[in-house]
């Protein structure tokens, strides 16, 4: 089975010596974008003149399901419909996702409790070689300038706005040479479906100020 781009951004959010997850704080919002990347990958979502309409079908995946079956009734609307009433809906894709992280075996999960109550988890790359091929494709676009085929646009751009790219290398100069690289082709949006893709960032990066700022 392939793995998808959520799936890799979750993976690549798990700080491995303390079996953490970095942005927390974040996960469901970026679960829930990385999924309409997603469905927009596999043509389920379409993007034509600011009007977002989607097909209603079984992706084999339950938190893509899930994020189909929270936007199927606004098929055919506005963006700001589309998105306007979504932040409380998508809470619980983070439960639905270490579920399904688990069922196919990409992360072992251990749960956080004290004095019966949970407090988290503790998660395990069940293998973490499986992450050496994306490595190889971000150290080639990102630090040698090579051109990014279209997952691996998507995931740097993704890891750019949410601040992953930072963690990827580990030396401050190539932190420094990825940064730029971000910045370079996050001015370029990939020539498959630029319409989606673009606003699908857009409204990614709105959703993040929009935390910030409720927390500040």
């Amino acid at each position: 089975m392939e793995t998808g781009l959520k799936e890799k951004l979750f993976l690549f959010c798990i700080n491995q010596e303390k079996g953490i997850i970095r942005q927390r704080q974040n996960l469901s919002t970026l679960l829930f974008y990385a999924s309409l990347l997603e469905l927009a990958r596999k043509g389920v979502l379409k993007i034509e003149d600011g009007r977002w309409y989607f097909q209603q079908q079984d992706t084999g995946d339950p938190v893509l399901n899930e994020v189909i079956r929270i936007l199927m009734p606004r098929d055919g609307q506005k963006t700001s419909w589309v998105l306007g009433r979504t932040p409380f809906q998508i809470t619980r894709l983070f439960t639905r996702q270490v579920e399904w992280m688990k069922a196919t075996k990409l992360v072992q999960v251990r749960e956080v409790t004290f004095l019966g109550l949970k407090l988290g988890y503790r998660f395990r790359i069940s293998k973490p070689d499986q992450m050496k091929p994306d490595l190889l494709k971000f150290e080639r676009v990102l630090i040698y300038g090579r051109p990014p085929d279209l997952n691996t646009h998507l995931l740097i751009i993704l890891f750019g706005i949410s601040e992953q790219i930072k963690h990827l290398f580990p030396s401050s100069e190539n932190k420094r040479r990825a940064q730029e690289r971000f910045k370079e082709l996050s001015k370029l949006p990939p020539e498959e479906n630029p319409e989606a893709y673009t606003l699908i960032f857009k409204k990614l990066q709105e959703a993040l100020r929009a935390k910030r700022a409720a927390r500040s």
